[in-house]
């Protein structure tokens, strides 16, 4: 068959890809495909008569890698011609070709490339590229002409390795760090090292500074108490008789010039002034006159003492004490230190009293406190209550003493068993807060925040700390759960001894306490009931809470008593008259139907 297509330009030679007798295909050479040549071939089929045999062959073409596209076309035509020539004709061979098919079999350039590269470990980088005059060039993506080729920035060369591929080979890698894998993104270290330098060089600077300004402004808190401390044992060390007087001789003296004073003119007209009469130890009247004379005249040796070279600030700071001393005190002064009048030990104490200053229209909070008060009759609680009141005035005018009164007819809270045990701490909380309204109710929620609803989640209705603890429809059977338990304790349980509590007393400590727990604790499971409710998560029955609280306190004092063998103590508070509970002849812990 190869003297058929010898004259076909390019022609290499035929393969027998398959023969039969008529019926199916037998394939002649099973490893076919690993003979045939990588460069594209033509394939031809001839299907003989019923009484000969099919034939299958490719013609195997050898085209050069130029203009390839054009001169496969033409010898495939030559291929055709050659076929067409010999059908029906038998001078030449043994055999007569009755009928012949052919298939052009479509051009794999990129099986080109992998032929070309199959015994190298780049073969998988490569890609063909048609230059447009019909010629195959295998190129990878370091070549420009690649549709995705890769471009390295800052003068780095795109290199093909083995195992990597294409890589950018970035310059000057021993100074310069490239943060990209095309030598993009290029850092200096040069640069950046003196930055980093700089910068935590910076940082350790300010980091002393701080520290030594925290250190030095610690030291002159320090002074500043330590003065403070000083005047105030200076003033203390001499033996006062507490009594009334309204006598400025003996002490006139001793007047404090500084810490809000009558005669502090340490103001803002005059800064640094307080700090520089401390740090000399000119604080009172005496250490004054003791440069500046009695007249206040001696100018350069108070300036000299103070540190202050200015004349006219010393004549200023002068001038506004002698404004605020009276003409009876600076008469005086001169008596005294020209030695015409000297201090009696036994003259006393000037009368200093105290007035806060709150009016009948500052609200009960303020108003009740005493309107005068004489510093040496004065009790410590007294002083200590006035100032707390003073410091917190503006919150506490007009204030009531508690949200609830008015609801509750007037009566007063019994703030002093808030807290007292067995009340736990954060229950105690609860009930202050209660007293003082100070619950995040929807009421108040709904202000802050327009997307909740001040209704109630049980009842649907406005809801208020009134409404929480007191009015809403799920409290009417805890109620009268709680009405039955006080009848027990022959008290009568309303509202206001709900909110207020159960006034205390020595000869009913135990009723009282004992109260006063299942009320802080009917509080709470009301409390915790609504918030679980609100979470939209598993809640328990205000009343089944508050039963499991109370049970599971009264079993934990029961166990501690019994281990600490003090069963009296525990009968005499928690089984008071068996109401709540009791102990078997076993010695058993029961609960009262109450309870359960």
């Amino acid at each position: 068959m190869n003297n058929m297509y010898k004259m076909v330009p390019h022609f290499q030679g035929v393969i027998v890809t398959s023969l039969s007798p008529g019926g199916s295909a037998i394939i002649a050479n099973p490893t076919m495909k690993e003979a045939r040549r990588s460069v594209e071939a033509e394939a031809f089929h001839y299907a003989a008569r019923t009484d000969g045999i099919n034939v299958t062959h490719d013609v195997v073409l050898e085209i050069p890698n130029n203009y390839s596209v054009q001169l496969y076309g033409n010898s495939f035509e030559a291929v055709k011609k050659v076929i067409k020539s010999l059908e029906n004709c038998t001078s030449d061979f043994n055999y007569t070709i009755t009928h012949a098919t052919f298939a052009k079999t479509e051009l794999d350039r990129q099986a080109v490339c992998e032929k070309t590269l199959e015994n190298t470990d780049f073969a998988e980088y490569y890609t063909f590229y048609d230059d447009g005059d019909g010629r195959i060039i295998c190129i990878n993506r370091c070549d420009k002409r690649h549709n995705d080729n890769k471009i390295c920035k800052n003068g780095g060369n795109c290199t093909l390795y083995r195992d990597l591929g294409e890589v950018c080979k970035c310059h000057n890698v021993d100074s310069i760090w490239y943060l990209g894998s095309d030598c993009d993104m290029p850092i200096h270290k040069t640069p950046f090292y003196a930055g980093l330098s700089v910068t935590l060089a910076a940082m350790l600077i300010l980091v002393g500074a701080l520290a030594a300004y925290a250190v030095i402004n610690k030291r002159k808190q320090k002074k500043k108490k330590d003065i403070k401390q000083k005047l105030v044992n200076e003033w203390l060390d001499d033996d006062y008789q507490w009594t009334r007087s309204t006598s400025p001789v003996t002490h006139g003296a001793k007047e404090p010039l500084v810490c809000g004073a009558r005669l502090d003119v340490c103001d803002g007209t005059l800064p640094g002034l307080s700090e520089t009469l401390c740090r000399s130890g000119t604080v009172t009247v005496r250490r004054l006159v003791e440069p500046a004379g009695p007249d206040f005249s001696n100018i350069q040796a108070l300036g000299s003492l103070l540190g202050v070279r200015s004349d006219r600030l010393i004549r200023r700071f002068l001038d506004r004490v002698k404004e605020r001393m009276t003409a009876k005190e600076r008469h005086l002064l001169q008596l005294h230190y020209t030695g015409h009048c000297e201090p009696d030990p036994i003259d006393p104490f000037p009368d200093v009293q105290l007035d806060p200053d709150f009016t009948e229209d500052s609200g009960p909070l303020l108003y009740n406190v005493a309107p005068k008060m004489t510093l040496c009759s004065a009790s410590p609680q007294m002083l200590y209550k006035v100032n707390v009141k003073i410091m917190n005035k503006r919150t506490l005018r007009n204030r009531p003493v508690s949200v609830c009164r008015d609801k509750l007819g007037g009566q007063r809270p019994q703030w002093r068993i808030l807290y007292k045990p067995p009340v736990r701490k954060w229950t105690g909380d609860l009930q202050w807060r209660i007293l003082h309204g100070a619950i995040a109710t929807n009421s108040f929620l709904s202000i802050i925040s327009p997307g909740v609803l001040n209704v109630c989640p049980f009842c649907g209705l406005s809801e208020s700390v009134f409404h929480v603890f007191m009015e809403c429809v799920r409290l009417m059977g805890f109620f009268s759960l709680l009405t039955r338990c006080f009848s027990l304790f022959g008290v009568v349980f309303t509202n206001a001894v709900f909110i207020n509590g159960v006034h205390y007393s020595r000869a009913t400590k135990a009723k009282s306490q004992m109260l006063n727990f299942l009320i802080a604790e009917a509080k709470m499971a009301i409390y915790i009931s609504r918030r679980d409710k609100l979470q939209a998560g598993h809640h328990l029955d205000a009343v089944a809470l508050w039963k499991c609280n109370v049970k599971a306190r009264v079993r934990l004092e029961f166990h501690f008593h019994r281990a600490t063998q003090n069963m009296d103590d525990f009968m005499q508070l928690w089984g008071f008259n068996k109401i709540l509970c009791g102990v078997s002849k076993e010695g058993e812990l029961q609960f009262n139907k109450l309870l359960i």
